[in-house]
């Protein structure tokens, strides 16, 4: 049970990378494995500004995401599932203050 855990944890991150493919031309429901948006979705514009030098890095540690729901039905049945993206910020645990800023 927890390899399969593993599994659909693995398939949804990989989804949530590749935003799901598809063109809108199928439906999860038809058992294609398309995964479908769901109601819920927040969009974020990213306005930070980048520098492709080695040494450079963002100026502040401010959290910003898009979020998206979805689900995808596939021969085991239909799986719901939100993905996450954009900067998030890695705090550590017992200050709280942030470490890590990452996209």
């Amino acid at each position: 049970m927890r390899r399969m855990g593993g599994m659909l944890l693995t398939l949804c991150l990989v989804l949530a990378a590749c935003g799901g493919g598809g063109s809108g031309g199928s439906s999860a429901a038809s058992g294609g494995g398309t995964p479908t948006p769901s109601g819920g979705d927040v969009a974020y514009v990213d306005r930070a500004v980048y520098s492709s030098a080695g040494g450079d890095s963002l100026a502040s540690a401010q959290e910003g995401a898009a979020v998206t729901h979805h689900q995808i039905t596939l021969a085991s049945g239909t799986f719901s599932y939100t993905a996450t993206a954009g900067h998030l910020v890695a705090s550590n645990p017992q200050t709280g203050q942030p470490e890590a800023s990452f996209f």
